[in-house]
């Protein structure tokens, strides 16, 4: 079991790579359990960041679409036997379920486009709330564990409900849709209500109230506040508590650096405390003298012998047939970048490369 309760940050981090890669390495961020993360950056070759410490979850929709605008990262910490991805038919949500023995909890990383302010297009959240209340109500219907449903993400709409009295009056109509999904799930805010969680960098001293984390449990809910950093980007991270320990993965035992031992202090040591040698008469006291030397010796080597120095990146099922493997994948997959990068992702050549692949 996770040692501490279930925490999660959502952050909007605006497509950068450098923004996402200082969240990522942060080493405060290691003790973050779920990242929620919207507008994530993306490489030329459609890739995303990835970290040794974090497991990526994508979008399962099944589209052609360039640019995922959801994604969640789980810290490697927690065990896969405790957590999965769930699906979700929409490009920019992203989908979760953690679990223990008699409890589950789902999370969603949501994207919800804003609305145009200087057109007449439309852009509803209604296809995006509909995926969320198809996987919710999948999710309900398979397993007969007590569920806690976390929502978190950019939702682009603007509500006296979560944003504060200053609200005009369009933006309450655009922000309907997700009112009524809200009531209809008994989803609340977890944020005291007006919290800034978008600040303008190019209007400085502009705000708004467009990040959220909704919840069906606030209950369940430890603490929520704004995160101590938001990584240069101009909204502002949330981070969430939960009372939910998932199971975490056994920490491996230290190894000894025997090589490194130091002997002459070891035997110094044993001398000291095993003191002045006494005379042994009796079987009975031939094992108590063993079986003090044995303890103190122990003792004394656990002591003086340095701890190895654990590798997080050890697998021990990786054998030789998969290095050769690997390496096969790797030639392939650079000719393809090449290909990418002379001719174009479209041109023959690239596309055979993809398929050698």
């Amino acid at each position: 079991m996770l040692e501490t309760n279930l925490r999660a940050l959502q952050l909007n981090i605006m497509k950068s790579g450098p923004r996402m890669e200082a969240l990522i390495n942060d080493h405060q961020s290691q003790n973050l359990d779920v990242l929620l993360i919207q507008e994530p950056s993306i490489t030329t070759y459609r890739t995303h960041v990835n970290h040794s410490s974090w497991r990526l979850y994508r979008p399962t929709s099944d589209t052609d679409t360039a640019r995922f605008r959801s994604l969640i990262y789980v810290n490697r910490r927690v065990s896969t036997s405790s957590h999965r991805q769930i699906l979700c038919d929409h490009p920019d949500i992203a989908a979760i379920k953690i679990w223990t023995s008699d409890f589950q909890i789902l999370f969603f990383s949501v994207y919800i486009p804003s609305v145009p302010l200087c057109t007449d297009a439309e852009a509803s959240a209604e296809p995006a709330l509909t995926a969320i209340q198809n996987t919710m109500t999948t999710a309900l219907r398979d397993n007969q564990r007590p569920t806690n449903i976390v929502l978190g993400g950019d939702f682009n709409r603007h509500h006296p409900m979560w944003g504060g009295n200053h609200i005009q009056p369009r933006f309450i109509e655009d922000a309907s849709d997700l009112i009524t999904f809200f009531q209809a799930n008994g989803l609340h805010s977890c944020l005291p209500r007006g919290t800034p969680t978008y600040w303008s960098l190019s209007d400085p001293g502009r705000n708004s109230t467009i990040d959220q984390t909704v919840t069906d449990r606030p209950e369940l809910l430890i603490r929520c506040h704004l995160y101590h950093e938001n990584y240069g980007s101009d909204h502002r991270a949330t981070y969430s508590e939960w009372n939910l320990q998932a199971h975490s993965k056994r920490t491996t035992q230290t190894r000894k650096a025997y090589e490194r031992t130091d002997w002459n202090k070891i035997g110094e040591e044993v001398i000291r405390r095993i003191g002045p040698w006494k005379e042994i008469k009796t079987r009975p006291a031939l094992d108590e003298a063993v079986q003090n030397l044995t303890e103190i010796t122990t003792a004394s080597v656990n002591k003086f012998t340095p701890n190895t120095r654990p590798t997080p990146y050890s697998k021990r099922w990786f054998t030789p047939d998969l290095k050769v493997q690997q390496t096969k994948v790797n030639q392939l997959r650079r000719r393809w970048q090449e290909k990418c990068g002379e001719l174009g992702r479209d041109h023959p050549h690239s596309i055979t490369a993809f398929q050698e692949m």
